[in-house]
């Protein structure tokens, strides 16, 4: 893990990489890119050869996997310390890439490998935290996009993962640019004995990935703009699971190539019994009119009795929107939009940057995770030059009250045309995932 001096709660630090991905870019040895499949559209106009891609979650793996490497040329990135704690440590980061098309007749989409060394005696995995997507040229219609962290394995004190991201039109043939936020976690590992009874603090957390057997991987390709959610999650851990981790998503219509209206995306709460846990899907990629569409997904399992999740129904906005200074709504409620919404006149901002703060948070560590956006143009449907959300930097200060701690997080969203002139309505949520210290029995 790379450290850098932790995130401030008081000064904000300003995005790591910006809507164009250029501003404090590092250059970064061996990181990240690949691919998550558009979908069966996509493989017919480049008459690829594979069965379709969101048949069965193997199919959608295997995909991935074959995924040419990109130049490293063409990559930059950066990734710094959040957390430091004495048991648990978290970095946050991005990288950024570019491919000269998105498809031919043999593969789709493109791969790079990251990874990072542990502490020693550390376990750990990395979570999808924010995407971004942008054609090189112009403005195109959209047949599919998406942005996936596969591959996690452990060996030894290294953790590793491909990573990569897709924006296509249904010829596949234009140059595109993506990135990817990502956030490490990484904790010290506990051997708990039978017999023994532990003296000192630990940490008692599991986790499993998807892997190419379609464990943690989700297909659903018939989905409509009217009726958006997705057939039932399902997955029995080899623990008690506590939450999902996003690792990844891909949508595409299942016709055509279109203009874009609006994407959102809320993966719903997950519901646990015994060692099972399920959860279902909405998922809006539109138009002006009601199409089909199909979306494949990744997650990952943590759990364990240090591992708690919270989806607070409201946060405070400190900044980013004349709604400043007030509690805003974070659970997302999705509804399809449609384009009898008046257009403006003037110019509106296609971007925007939101930093929030949640307060009394009752964990020894708390990490934002990115869950869920809504992303839609507020006049027409329209090309798409830049779309993405992410959650660009956040702190965690415990014990700033009696009740808990203090989570800082900016919140970042883009969805323009190659003329931006069009408002974008957006809005985004974040799932806390707290990491408990268990103290030993008569320890306080």
């Amino acid at each position: 893990m790379v450290p850098r001096s932790p995130a401030s709660a008081v000064t904000r630090p300003t995005a790591p990489a910006d809507a164009r991905c250029g501003r404090r870019a590092l250059r970064a040895p061996a990181v990240v890119i690949a691919l998550l499949a558009a979908g069966l559209q996509l493989l017919q106009a480049c008459s690829f050869s594979a069965p379709d891609v969101l048949e069965t979650p193997e199919t959608l793996y295997g995909v991935l996997s074959r995924a040419p490497f990109v130049d490293d040329a063409t990559v930059s990135g950066e990734r710094w310390r959040v957390l430091d704690g004495t048991h648990f440590k978290a970095d946050h980061g991005y990288t950024c890439a570019g491919a000269p098309r998105s498809a031919s007749k043999e593969w789709i989409g493109s791969r790079l490998y990251d990874s990072a060394t542990l502490p020693p005696g550390y376990d750990g995995t990395v979570l999808l935290n924010g995407w971004y997507l942008e054609y090189g040229s112009s403005d195109h219609h959209v047949l599919g996009m998406g942005a996936v962290i596969f591959d996690i394995a452990q060996s030894g004190d290294t953790l590793s993962w491909h990573a990569g991201g897709l924006l296509s039109d249904r010829k596949g043939d234009d140059a595109y640019r993506w990135c990817y936020q990502y956030t490490i976690l990484a904790w010290a590992r506990h051997k708990p004995s039978p017999i023994v009874v532990p003296t000192k603090p630990y940490l008692d957390v599991a986790v499993t990935h998807a892997d190419a057997s379609g464990k943690l991987v989700f297909v659903d390709k018939r989905i409509g703009s009217n009726a958006f959610t997705t057939k039932a999650a399902k997955f029995k851990a080899p623990f008690k699971p506590v939450a999902k981790l996003l690792a990844g998503f891909g949508v595409s219509y299942d016709d055509d190539d279109h203009h874009l209206l609006q994407f959102a995306f809320d993966p719903g709460t997950a519901s646990v019994k015994n060692k099972r846990i399920k959860w279902r899907t909405d998922v809006i990629l539109k138009d002006n009119s009601t199409r089909r569409y199909g979306l494949g997904q990744l997650a990952s399992v943590i759990g364990g009795t240090s591992v708690k999740i919270f989806n607070p129904d409201f946060v405070f906005l400190e900044a980013g929107s004349p709604k400043a200074q007030d509690y805003v709504v974070n659970n997302l409620h999705l509804v399809a939009r449609d384009d009898a919404n008046a257009c403006l006149q003037d110019p509106k901002s296609t971007e925007h940057t939101y930093q929030y703060r949640i307060d009394d948070v009752p964990y020894t560590w708390a990490v934002p995770m990115l869950t869920g956006w809504d992303l839609s143009v507020a006049c027409d449907d329209e090309h798409v030059k830049k779309i993405g959300a992410w959650i660009d930097d956040w702190a965690f200060v415990p014990n700033t009250s009696p009740r808990g701690g203090t989570l800082y997080y900016t919140v970042r969203t883009i969805l323009q045309d190659k003329k931006p002139d069009r408002e974008l309505w957006d809005g985004a949520q974040v799932e806390i995932l707290g990491i408990n210290l268990i103290q030993p029995p008569g320890k306080l």
